[in-house]
């Protein structure tokens, strides 16, 4: 009898052990999340009082968005047969960009994977020499690199084509890495464990499991290069971003409106259409 009231006093003891840790736990995670949550309003008030947000300033013109919103109203089509122009070069900007930047980032990506490279002290320096070069053209936004491709090569669509294509490196290199440090190592042991070289753990091992992936990767960074695409115009770049600043600079709003009407039927339909290939084949 002494020995059960001995456990039942140490089964209970244990249990408001559990219950005690369990609720000191609670306490230390409300209390984490309700300082993220002070720090976060915190700093949305600051930015609120940075960017001079007025909501008032929005009642106070409403006629000037009244004005525009009339013109908008009335597309003029007058102007159709150059826009259209215009959206095709957008768009061929924008599809061999894509294509040649995902032929340079598919083999770059292999080099910035973590659970590839970092295996010896050569491979880690690889490893962190792309993921820099990586960083880089990506924290540089398409429109800075269609100015820097202008300049150097002068004005028309190739700077486009080779704006799009340099920042695709960069995001492209990106994903596919992600991809590929998410592969299931098991199919690359077991290649590894029949004497299989490295070319063809990668070949038989990696990519086909990260193929779909790769196919999706290439359909999202196209559908991005198609929005980028659409203001390199504007530095010089071909495309509609030249004639976009014209109407905008001289308020012709019906045939604004017009030219995005077209950019929305553009772009929607290579969103649905992208979305809908992803789906098939993830």
């Amino acid at each position: 009898m002494a020995a059960s009231d001995t456990t039942e006093r140490v089964r209970r003891r244990t249990l408001d052990e559990l219950m005690a840790e369990s609720a000191r736990m609670t306490r230390v995670q409300r209390s984490r999340n309700l300082l993220i949550t002070a720090i976060f309003l915190v700093i949305v008030y600051y930015t609120y009082i940075k960017t001079e947000f007025d909501a008032g300033a929005i009642i106070l013109h409403a006629d000037n968005m009244g004005r525009v919103l009339g013109g908008f109203s009335h597309p003029d089509t007058t102007q159709l047969p150059i826009i259209i122009k215009l959206t095709l070069e957008t768009l061929y900007i924008a599809i061999l960009g894509t294509t040649i930047g995902a032929l340079i980032a598919v083999p770059l990506s292999f080099f910035g994977a973590r659970n590839l490279m970092r295996r010896n002290p050569v491979g880690t320096a690889v490893y962190f020499a792309v993921r820099f070069l990586m960083a880089v053209i990506r924290s540089i936004p398409t429109l800075f690199w269609g100015i820097m491709w202008v300049i150097v090569i002068g004005i028309g669509p190739f700077a486009g084509v080779l704006a799009v294509t340099t920042f695709s490196v960069g995001l492209i290199s990106k994903l596919f890495s992600e991809a590929i440090e998410a592969v299931d190592w098991g199919p690359v042991e077991a290649l590894t464990a029949t004497g299989a070289n490295s070319i063809q753990v990668v070949v038989h091992g990696v990519i086909p499991q990260v193929l779909p992936y790769m196919i999706a990767n290439i359909l999202y960074s196209f559908e991005v290069n198609v929005h980028s695409s659409t203001i390199l115009g504007a530095v010089g770049a071909g495309g509609l971003g030249l004639i976009l600043l014209e109407y905008i600079g001289l308020f012709e709003y019906p045939q604004l409106a017009m030219l995005l009407i077209v950019v929305i039927v553009m772009t929607s339909t290579i969103d649905y259409s992208s979305a809908a290939i992803r789906r098939r084949i993830i």
